[in-house]
């Protein structure tokens, strides 16, 4: 209860939900296979389609390069992608429970395909990796947008 009698929304502490906050539609570690392993930059060139500008300390308004090297944690990301809100309350559940968890399994598969060898299989692994695999459409906003749509959803502002 509040100070004034009113029952009050149980919360994460912000450092708990925090790091739930920054979303890659594109796992981290998915991204690190496509980078030499001897490579000591951990960065992309990485294409920004809607375009970056500033203002300079004349006021004259620049434009930025559409492609610029950034780090992993910056690409294939958007804060609160799977963040839900309801009443002025976030909810980071679904990155937590179901895309962790999506990740973990799918990284496992992905490990295990990266270094299959013939004749074994494991359908653990199969599985898993055509999970993660078809989930990849709708990580995107894209695809929430796409999904919103079919089931007639839309986040309460």
């Amino acid at each position: 209860m509040s100070e004034d009698g009113h029952p009050t929304a149980l919360k994460s502490p912000p450092s708990a939900t925090e790091g739930f906050r920054h979303n890659h539609y594109v796992p981290r570690w998915y991204q690190e296979r496509f980078l030499p392993a001897d490579r000591q930059q951990r960065e992309f060139y990485y294409l920004d389609k809607i375009g970056r500008a500033f203002r300079d300390g004349k006021g004259l308004r620049r434009t930025l390069p559409p492609v610029s090297r950034e780090p992993l944690k910056k690409c294939f990301a958007q804060r609160d992608l799977y963040t839900l809100r309801f009443g002025g309350i976030s909810f980071t559940t679904l990155e937590r429970n179901f895309f962790g968890e999506l990740d973990r399994k799918g990284r496992e598969a992905v490990a295990y395909w990266g270094d299959y060898a013939f004749p074994c299989i494991d359908p653990d692994a199969f599985e898993s990796l055509l999970t993660f695999m078809s989930a990849q459409k709708l990580r995107t906003s894209k695809g929430l947008d796409w999904l919103a749509a079919r089931l007639g959803t839309r986040d309460p502002a």
